[in-house]
């Protein structure tokens, strides 16, 4: 027991140690990564800029490509959002259809409580099988 304390002990001294020296970023490093993530997305955004005009065939002012970036973003959130919609209504369905199955073979509706605990049995038993996968390997 003691052997495990000293060890436990240890290992938190070596975390705090990482996370201290994590911390001691300089300035200058902070300001450094900054200016290249800035100098990054300003390249990205020349790109993206002038094979928009390219497509176009035509330059367009900085007021017009700000409301083009502006109405791709609002097209790809409402992408986003569709896309999750649609993951929860499969994920409901497919909870539905599997209750379903469930109250068949029971033979009776089961309460939400013991469908609850059916769950969990599941997913006990399916963390079971991967750890069991996973120390054979």
């Amino acid at each position: 027991k003691i052997g495990s304390m000293m060890r436990k002990e240890f290992r938190e001294a070596r975390k705090a140690r990482k996370s201290k020296e994590r911390r001691l970023l300089t300035e200058d490093e902070i300001s450094l990564r900054e200016k290249e993530q800035a100098q990054a997305q300003a390249v990205a955004k020349e790109k993206r800029w002038r094979r928009r005009e390219a497509d176009l065939g035509r330059n367009l002012t900085d007021e017009e490509h700000i409301e083009v970036d502006h109405q791709e973003k609002d097209v790809l959130a409402s992408k986003v959002k569709k896309i999750k919609e649609d993951l929860t209504k499969a994920r409901r369905l497919e909870t539905e259809q599997k209750r379903a199955k469930r109250d068949a073979e029971h033979g009776h509706k089961l309460t939400e409580e013991q469908h609850k605990e059916l769950d969990k049995q599941e997913k006990d038993n399916e963390s079971k099988k991967r750890r069991s996968k996973r120390m054979k390997l």
